[in-house]
């Protein structure tokens, strides 16, 4: 419950005879002329959270959280603003710099305003994520996803989906892994249990087929990325197709026990340590700051796409690191190793994520700082950055996932009690 306006007042009074608030605010509140007791408690919540904003920003942060604190019970907030505060609050609980989190891009508020009135006609929904379990209902897939033929994907004579591409319907390794992780997810939810049980056993099953010698899940189809003028060739590969089949081959095996499945799991993370220059989709941040004209060593990036220049899209990397984080909790040969890895990845995306940051809504990539165009904006994967930031906070308590979260929810929130 919200306290009343009084309360509000009261601990403001407090504040002030504890010498916790500068005498200005107070003068500041009182020079109101007659106000109506609500436009007097906008007046404080205002003001206390303006002096809160510039403590936090000369780095007293003990100050800005106790001002954050203070506002935040105020019955004068709307839901946009109350996430507002809650996002800087978790900044200033960890003595986290707002200058860390300014968003770095070039303007191009045409396309930015276009693609943020875009998203929010569409209203999509953003939840919040549950805590994460290695061995759960992958991000409420069993809840949410369906599959339904239409002309741009089929089903074959055991229900898995077919993806169509320019040369025809082909199997998409990520869509396999998707599949079989909603059959898991409805398992899970004890939803048609025999039906759900064999669908996902059909698509882990294909998931084992489609993998090569070398552990790779390749795409046996061409692939015309935007950011290169040449298509990828049949035979190319994705960081994102081998952690989403490690989370689905991990959770059959939990269901089946079958050490198949943990195997094919162990060769997918093998795969994924192959770099770029070795035909693989390892990589690093080296070009990117580089690029940005910024010092930085490089850290590890894993590419859903593996193009020339890099594109570095969010997404993909995100459910990459799911597939590590996984298989670091699982009987894995490799989970020590994959557990080092997702603490590296971590260190990566905590560097790189206010390159996302539009001000209104979030890039796909970051294909505009690689070369010379707009950024590639795609309304609905603000939603599924949302949602993956959620799940990796409830993983690391990493307080920078918080604050993006928060506050990419808060861009897309609207400004209504």
């Amino acid at each position: 419950m919200k306290p009343s306006f009084k309360t509000l007042v009261s601990c403001l009074l407090f504040c002030m005879s504890m010498s916790l608030f500068p005498n200005s605010v107070f003068s500041a509140i009182t020079k109101s002329e007659t106000p109506t007791e609500a436009s007097f408690g906008q007046n404080v919540t205002n003001l206390v959270f303006t002096w809160s904003t510039d403590a936090h920003r000369k780095g007293n942060y003990k100050s800005a959280v106790m001002g954050y604190s203070l506002v935040s019970f105020s019955p004068y907030l709307k839901e946009k603003e109350q996430m507002f505060i809650e996002a800087h609050k978790v900044l200033a609980d960890n003595g986290i710099s707002i200058e860390t989190v300014k968003p770095y891009y070039e303007e191009s508020p045409a396309i930015i305003n276009k693609k943020h009135e875009e998203y929010m006609k569409a209203n999509y929904a953003i939840e919040q994520m549950p805590a994460y379990d290695p061995l759960g209902d992958y991000q409420l897939m069993g809840l949410r996803k369906e599959y339904k033929e239409s002309g741009e994907a089929r089903f074959d004579s055991k229900g898995l989906p077919l993806i169509k591409y320019d040369d025809g319907f082909f199997y998409n390794p990520v869509t396999i892994s998707q599949y079989s992780l909603t059959m898991y997810g409805r398992l899970m939810n004890k939803f048609n249990i025999e039906v759900s049980t064999q669908a996902m056993l059909n698509g882990a099953d294909k998931l084992l087929e489609l993998q090569n010698e070398q552990g790779a899940f390749p795409y046996n189809f061409r692939y015309h990325h935007y950011i290169q003028n040449s298509e990828l060739q049949p035979g190319w590969v994705s960081s994102m197709a081998q952690g989403q089949a490690i989370s689905a081959l991990l959770r059959v095996y939990s269901y089946t026990g079958d050490p198949k499945y943990l195997k094919a799991a162990d060769k997918s993370f093998e795969f994924m340590l192959t770099s770029v220059e070795e035909g693989g989709a390892l990589d690093s941040t080296q070009d990117l700051f580089s690029k940005l004209g910024l010092e930085n060593e490089g850290k590890i990036f894993l590419q859903e796409y593996v193009t020339t220049p890099k594109n570095y899209t969010l997404n993909g990397y995100m459910f990459t690191m799911l597939g590590v984080y996984d298989l670091s909790q699982s009987p894995s040969q490799y989970a020590e190793t994959a557990g080092k890895c997702f603490t590296e990845c971590n260190e990566t995306l905590i560097e790189i994520l206010r390159f996302y940051d539009m001000g209104k809504i979030t890039t796909y990539d970051l294909g505009h700082l690689m070369k010379e165009i707009d950024p590639i904006i795609n309304p609905p994967y603000h939603t599924i950055h949302i949602h993956l930031l959620q799940t990796l906070y409830s993983i690391t308590n990493e307080p920078l996932y918080r604050y993006y979260a928060l506050m990419w929810e808060n861009y897309v929130t609207y400004h209504s009690s």
